[in-house]
């Protein structure tokens, strides 16, 4: 769940770039932070929508693979 500060909402994510808020709009990810509005245009800011291929996202693996190593 990603929390929208703009209007108090919260986005359930349903892919890496699209997301569907408590009433039913449309949203894309257009930052690790923020996300448009699809029937609006307006932006939002959110929390934190990291995606699968984010270099920078968290893994107790390391960046590349375990202990370094690219198997």
């Amino acid at each position: 769940m990603i929390f929208d500060f703009s209007d108090g909402d919260t986005i359930m994510p349903m892919g890496d770039r699209m997301g569907m808020d408590s009433q039913g709009n449309l949203n894309i990810r257009i930052g690790k932070n923020s996300a448009m509005d699809m029937n609006t245009g307006s932006i939002h800011f959110t929390s934190s929508w990291n995606t699968d291929d984010d270099p920078d996202q968290f893994s107790p693996l390391g960046s590349d693979g375990l202990f370094g190593r690219k198997w």
